[in-house]
């Protein structure tokens, strides 16, 4: 029997990731998306709460905790309804401890969770997406050359967070004549392993530096490959399902806003949330946000049973991208001519959704 209901435990962590969204991530979301620079005292915050550390084993200096997928969306969303761009950022180094700890290696443990310290953030990144139209994980065409003492990586990667100042990064790449999903296998490339090329100027995520990264003979030996034995699938389904949370918590924030707006607007002498096509509207956003949470629920459930979650995280990833655009783009919608200027957020939450349906790999639980 699945239940709805949080712990105690994850009711505190809910709490405390809302609570640093609010008085410390929405402090700045404007002033950041207006400059395209994070505020660095917000990004050691957001380390300092150990997101990206509590589930490291004690052998490897971390505290040890469980790696929970479901705790993982409850952070993410949690985090997104603060700034997506922030909680990208803050949370990047997931994306190698993570797989360092389903697949990692002793050696591997050992190098790369002792640059997790406590009192600083050094970012780690990932890179799967590539420089294509309609890209597809199946037809990844980054390349891995086995040349018996090492590998050799060739290809080019998209959107790459922190690619300039992350310490390592993982490299997605087809080794091999592997075929589909199994054929891929991350590569641990340290920084200054690849071409870093201009910055990315996108229409959301513009406090999130994001990068084009070149590699051409990039060798990575072997005692830096992170071999995932086809299991390629459910990082994908890890990710897939961080990027429901996110979803998630974009659209709360817009609704959230596009609510409390109606409910103080008052035109023609009452307030615009009590004409019926306002409120209507206002019911669909809110049952978007709920379908989204339980989608990213589901999936989290899942994974964390131990349950194949590939279909189930594509299907949610797919159908919280669709609403987002229906939710934020209705937030602005019912702000009228305010939603179309930068004195509110909401122009923002809509940009910014649009990225759920051209990124892959931006988070991973």
């Amino acid at each position: 029997m699945v239940s709805f209901e949080l712990s105690e435990e994850q009711k505190l962590l809910r709490d405390t990731c809302r609570d640093f969204a609010l008085t410390a991530m929405r402090k700045y979301d404007r002033q950041s998306d207006e400059s395209g620079e994070i505020p660095s005292d917000i990004v050691k915050q957001g380390h300092e709460l150990g997101l990206t550390t509590g589930y490291i084993p004690e052998t490897y200096g971390g505290p040890g905790g469980e790696l929970s997928a479901l705790n993982g969306v409850i952070i993410l969303e949690e985090l997104a309804y603060g700034n997506l761009s922030m909680a990208l950022n803050i949370l990047a180094p997931s994306l190698v401890n993570i797989p360092l700890v389903l697949y990692g290696t002793e050696d591997q443990k050992k190098k790369y969770f002792g640059m997790n310290k406590p009192d600083q953030f050094h970012g780690f990144t990932a890179a799967l997406a590539e420089p294509a139209v309609k890209f597809d994980p199946e037809a990844l065409r980054t390349a891995a050359a086995d040349e018996i003492d090492d590998f050799v990586l060739n290809g080019e990667k998209a959107f790459v967070a922190i690619a300039d100042s992350a310490l390592a990064t993982i490299v997605f790449a087809r080794k091999g004549s592997g075929e589909g999903l199994a054929g891929i296998d991350g590569f641990i490339v340290p920084s200054g392993g690849f071409t870093v090329k201009e910055r990315e100027k996108n229409q959301g995520l513009r406090a999130l530096k994001q990068f084009t990264i070149s590699l051409e003979g990039t060798r990575v030996p072997r005692s830096d490959v992170l071999r995932l034995s086809g299991g390629f699938a459910g990082l994908l389904a890890r990710a897939r399902t961080a990027s429901i949370a996110l979803t998630t918590g974009v659209c709360r924030a817009a609704y959230e806003y596009a609510l409390a707006y109606a409910k103080e607007r008052i035109a023609f002498g009452e307030p615009i949330a009590s004409r019926q096509s306002v409120a209507f509207t206002l019911a669909e956003m809110a049952m978007e946000v709920d379908a989204m949470r339980l989608m990213a629920w589901r999936s989290a459930w899942m994974i964390d049973k131990g349950i194949d979650a590939y279909k189930d995280a594509s299907m949610g990833k797919r159908y919280a991208a669709d609403a987002a655009m229906f939710v934020t783009r209705n937030a602005t919608q019912v702000l009228g001519g305010h939603g179309f200027t930068r004195d509110h957020p909401v122009e923002m939450w809509y940009r910014d959704a649009r990225s759920f349906a051209v990124s892959e790999f931006m988070a991973i639980v």
